[in-house]
């Protein structure tokens, strides 16, 4: 997409808002979500160091579990 077009986004593909508590710069000078992120991040290590593979709707229902921690921190 780019930089300009996550620029202009209100929400990330899985559906969560991009506010100020739950937006990273992205390297390309664009915006990612940093639930999405986390929740990408803790699965990958999970794969890594134990071998688990996480599905696609278990990786969503991470990254909701880590956005609802973002948006009671903010």
């Amino acid at each position: 997409m780019g930089a300009l077009g996550s620029k202009r986004q209100a929400q990330c593909h899985r559906g969560h808002h991009l506010t100020g508590e739950n937006t990273a710069p992205a390297s390309n000078g664009g915006r990612r979500c940093k639930a999405c992120n986390q929740a990408m991040s803790q699965a990958h290590n999970w794969r890594v160091r134990s071998g688990v593979l996480l599905s696609p709707a278990q990786l969503t229902a991470l990254a909701d579990e880590k956005y609802a921690v973002l948006a009671r921190q903010g």
